[in-house]
């Protein structure tokens, strides 16, 4: 019994410089090991939580803003908005995919001018197409992580206001090269319109009910692309506008958008209204003197690990579910008629 009290009590004092919630996990595995099984080690703990630095005091206040998984029936939960701000929410975020793929399109249109005025070849004039679609395509993979730890709409707000930013750039590119470059950054921030807004459909629309949004989703986003081709060839056929007047007039429909979304769109993600809730609540404790602040039962995974499996599971997915690689081999080769389509014809048939 001597033995296992001296133990246990340079046990403590070899970890003082360990965190106190470190020490409390790992304290009685240490015990367990060497076969000590003591009573006062968890008065220690409390006395040491106690005496712990102001420091570490405000490093446990920081991590009790960490929550559990909300619950549906909590009141800030999106499942509880009032349903004319979910269509709300469900109209704005569906625009936006309608403005992205209406861009996809619309650009190929003004082929024939804009190769005539920059001098450029057929082949020269894809990339413009080719590097949107490419940055489409896998700027996903990482802005799913940024959605999990800040929420869609920081998200939104960015690609929004870049989306319409490359508009201007594209008018006023003297060659091909700065085109490139804008249409990469329009494609990578139009992801958004395209893949978040289905996440943002699912976070404030209960399954039962997600079937007529997910229709008007599915409908802008497909019919986006002919809407895009017929404006934009209506816009090239004029001597006084083409290519460049395409991107203006597509920048001042965007800036229309933008201001109905600034004051209509809102955060949708549970897990990030939950957070920004306790954390003013962290913060009226602090400054009423409270003691009791609301400490995480479930830890939030580190950026890095979001951004890790948001890489990573997709190729999982696909390597291992017989069913995601059959739907995107079917995927792939609709989207790659599709685009074959829109890049091939008008060049070369005068359809633009």
């Amino acid at each position: 019994m001597l033995l296992s009290e001296r133990m246990s009590t340079l046990t403590m004092h070899s970890m003082r410089h360990i965190p106190s919630r470190a020490m409390a996990e790992f304290l009685p595995k240490v015990q367990a090991r060497l076969g000590i099984h003591s009573p006062a080690s968890s008065v220690t703990v409390a006395d040491d939580t106690e005496r712990a630095d102001p420091i570490e005091n405000e490093k446990i206040e920081e991590d009790a803003t960490e929550i559990p998984a909300p619950q549906p029936d909590a009141d800030f939960h999106p499942y509880n908005f009032s349903k004319r701000k979910k269509w709300t929410i469900t109209v704005v975020a569906c625009l936006f995919t309608l403005l992205v793929s209406a861009a996809t399109t619309s650009f190929t249109s003004g082929y024939p001018s804009m190769m005539r005025d920059l001098d450029l070849t057929y082949t020269q004039a894809v990339v413009g197409l080719s590097t949107y679609v490419l940055a489409f395509a896998l700027t996903p993979l990482f802005t799913s992580a940024f959605s999990e730890e800040f929420g869609r709409q920081p998200l939104y707000v960015v690609s929004v206001v870049v989306f319409l930013l490359m508009h201007v750039m594209i008018a006023l590119a003297p060659n091909i090269a700065v085109i490139a470059v804008a249409r990469i950054i329009q494609g990578a921030v139009g992801s958004t319109g395209s893949t978040m807004v289905a996440g943002t459909i699912a976070d404030i629309w209960e399954p039962k009910q997600r079937g007529l949004p997910m229709a008007l989703y599915s409908i802008l986003a497909f019919g986006g692309n002919g809407i895009g081709t017929i404006a934009a060839g209506w816009i090239e056929a004029n001597p006084k506008l083409e290519w460049k007047w395409i991107q203006w007039i597509s920048m001042m429909v965007g800036g229309c958008y933008s201001v109905v979304f600034a004051f209509t769109m809102r955060e949708t993600r549970a897990s990030v209204l939950q957070a920004k809730m306790m954390k003013r609540r962290v913060k009226e404790a602090k400054v009423k003197g409270d003691s009791q602040l609301p400490i995480a039962a479930v830890p939030k995974g580190s950026f890095r690990e979001l951004l890790w499996i948001s890489c990573t599971r997709p190729l999982i997915l696909l390597t291992t579910e017989p069913i995601v690689l059959a739907m995107s081999l079917w995927l792939a080769f609709a989207w790659g008629v599709f685009y074959c389509m829109i890049g091939w014809v008008p060049a070369q048939s005068d359809l633009s």
